[in-house]
């Protein structure tokens, strides 16, 4: 299991990982 991280794109959004 993948504990929640955050991944930042070239864009500047955010996306949640759970």
């Amino acid at each position: 299991s993948w504990k929640k991280a955050i991944v930042t794109l070239k864009d500047g959004d955010t996306i949640d990982l759970t």
